[in-house]
């Protein structure tokens, strides 16, 4: 079996890491950065200042005692620029080196790693922040933080990669109880050219949202502007959410994980074509003004009902998520049902809408309306969508056991057949008339549920 080309993605080097700050909350000054190391250049003090400093300590951080924020923007010279927080809230009684002007019993900190790059390292940097967060509130000592910069920059994504690829190449064989083997190993899959260990899991999206995940993901691939809230719980599942979905469908310009109350009228938030999360809920009274959908408790709400027909599920839909919401819950600790798994189930979904937008004639009407016609006829309009679909069609080649792979990247080892179409596509039966009333059932709850 050939191997993936080898590419060093750098989790965290010196091109990626620029910053390791702390931010906190003044009572008279407001949200300040208190500590950076390296010393911030002129050319970074305003975007840091304008962004990093609310960014670090989340609309409504004071109703939780610790809380994991990720965001993303544009420094002063247009780079994108990623970002970890850690957030913490100790009692201000038991803060040994507490400002004597601070006249509230809390106290807000939040250690924050900022980076640039495209291949933001989210789950490594979070495991790598949070115990220093907890030293730091701990000790109350800012000598925790000298050294933990360079000591962050030792890691290195080459290392990290070169063992992920000795499993790519050489997985295990599926063996039975009595020892047999069924088959061969599978390769573990990547999604948008990144390796699965830089994502956040997308398996509990599919249990919270169900069919919704493909209504998100249909409204990601036309460019929509989907505003998530999470007001009421803390902002790291909403941020995770997004980076997991995002991360299953190349973005044609950059998400917002988490933006603040400050930045409503940001142009970098207008230009946004894509998911953004908010937590504060004056955006909730003002989304149709700039999204063109609302998720809020796993609901999700459109301006327009004519964009609702248009990314709605499809039967062929109803029963590919059917079928992959019980296939995860039954078989978490194997193959089938397991992240990997459910990624590569993704591929085949967007392979076979490859099919459905190049396909023509009679088979190409049952390709189109196993995704819905309107909704392949909106991508096929989008070019830099439709060359990303058509990459699923390139450049694989056949292993010793007869699964498809791909030197690009993106594997296409799920074993189904390349012209097989929607993987949910089959005969009408009594299961899609159940498949469809629940559907409507909850649509019916979640409209009732926001008035």
């Amino acid at each position: 079996m050939s191997c993936l080309p080898y590419r060093n993605y750098n989790v965290m080097d010196e091109e990626q890491l620029i910053y390791l700050a702390v931010v906190g909350f003044h009572h008279s000054k407001g949200y300040q950065i208190e500590f950076c190391y390296p010393e911030i250049r002129d050319v970074d003090n305003t975007w840091m200042s304008s962004y990093l400093a609310p960014l670090g300590l989340p609309d409504g951080a004071h109703n939780f005692a610790a809380d994991t924020v990720y965001f993303r923007f544009r420094d002063a010279e247009n780079r994108p620029v990623w970002g970890v927080c850690s957030y913490r809230q100790v009692d201000s009684a038991s803060y040994k080196d507490a400002d004597p002007e601070v006249t509230r019993s809390a106290i807000q900190k939040s250690v924050c790693l900022v980076g640039r790059g495209a291949l933001p390292p989210w789950r490594t940097a979070a495991a790598r922040l949070e115990p220093i967060a907890h030293a730091f509130i701990q000790h109350q000592d800012s000598e925790v933080l000298h050294g933990v910069y360079d000591s962050l920059k030792t890691v290195s994504g080459s290392t990290l990669y070169r063992s992920l690829q000795a499993t790519l190449c050489d997985p295990p064989a599926i063996k039975n109880e009595g020892g047999e083997c069924i088959a061969n190993g599978r390769r573990r899959v990547m999604i948008a050219d990144v390796p699965d260990e830089l994502l956040l899991e997308l398996r509990s999206v599919l249990e919270k949202y169900d069919t919704r995940m493909l209504t998100l993901l249909k409204l990601r691939l036309l460019g929509k502007k989907v505003l998530f809230m999470s007001s009421d719980l803390p902002t790291q599942l909403m941020c995770s959410e997004i980076l997991a979905l995002e991360a299953a469908v190349p973005g044609r310009s950059m998400c917002l994980p988490y933006i603040t109350l400050s930045m409503m009228e940001d142009p970098v938030v207008a230009q946004c074509t894509g998911f953004v999360g908010a937590s504060n809920r004056l955006y909730k009274q003002k989304w149709r003004d700039q999204f063109e959908a609302l998720v809020e408790n796993s609901n999700l709400l459109f301006a327009d009902k004519s964009l609702e027909r248009l990314v709605s599920p499809t039967q062929a839909d109803l029963r590919f998520i059917d079928w992959l919401q019980k296939t995860c819950r039954q078989s978490r600790c194997h193959w089938e049902g397991s992240e990997e798994w459910l990624r590569s189930q993704l591929e085949d979904y967007f392979r076979g809408m490859r099919l459905a937008v190049e396909a023509s004639g009679v088979e190409g009407d049952k390709l189109k309306t196993a995704y819905g016609v309107g909704f392949v006829q909106e991508v096929s309009k989008l070019d830099e969508v439709v060359r990303w679909l058509s990459s699923y069609g390139e450049n694989t080649e056949l292993s010793e056991n007869g699964d498809n792979i791909s030197c690009g990247g993106v594997t296409a080892a799920s074993g189904r057949n390349e012209q097989s179409g929607h993987p949910g596509a089959g005969q009408p039966s009594l299961q899609d008339v159940k498949l469809r009333l629940v559907h409507h059932a909850k649509g019916l709850m979640a409209h009732f549920n926001n008035f």
